[in-house]
């Protein structure tokens, strides 16, 4: 029996019985769009998938609210991240890859200002998505709330609050987040 492969200084997870699963998320924010790109294995700490980041592009241009005016244009802009992103993923795991669009303030700020115009930009960066191998499941225009919310997980996770033992702390010390958002 041969040695662990490695990828990356990584050990091959295939090494050990289990594969990556991946999953794609766009943050489609008011001045820009970035595409993130997570890998995970079945393997669980605490009930909780050790999430990494495999990957963060720039979508060139600036934020999907922007084409309102030619909304086939903010679907064009994702399409190279797109390529570059399922270039980390084994071809025979694209199709199962979940995929989602959050879009924030810019498209919260342009719906109450023109409701139809942010329904053809989500439109066509849908239509855009769905042209690749991936199991796309929308994209849409979040809440501040939710926004907030998915702040809070992130500093979370990356303090390892959900993996480490909880202990009460000593005094008044409260930790919290504060988005300033447009």
């Amino acid at each position: 029996m041969e040695g662990p492969s490695f990828c990356s200084g990584l050990p091959d997870p295939s090494c050990f019985g289990y594969a990556f699963q991946y999953g794609m998320v766009f943050d489609a924010g008011s001045s820009h769009t970035s595409l993130f790109v997570y890998q995970w294995t079945s393997d669980k700490t605490n009930d909780t998938g050790v999430v990494s980041q495999t990957l963060s592009c720039n979508v060139q241009g600036p934020g999907i609210s922007s084409y309102a005016n030619d909304p086939p244009k903010a679907g064009v802009s994702l399409r190279s991240c797109l390529e570059d992103a399922l270039k980390v993923i084994p071809d025979e795991r694209q199709r199962e890859v979940p995929v989602y669009l959050g879009a924030t303030a810019g498209m919260r700020l342009l719906s109450m200002e023109n409701k139809s115009a942010a329904d053809q930009v989500l439109n066509e960066v849908a239509k855009t998505i769905q042209q690749y191998p991936v199991n796309f499941h929308g994209a849409r225009i979040i809440t501040g709330e939710e926004e907030g919310a998915y702040g809070w997980i992130t500093i979370n996770y990356l303090l390892d609050s959900f993996t480490k033992v909880w202990l009460m702390r000593d005094g008044n010390t409260i930790c919290a987040i504060i988005i300033l958002d447009s």
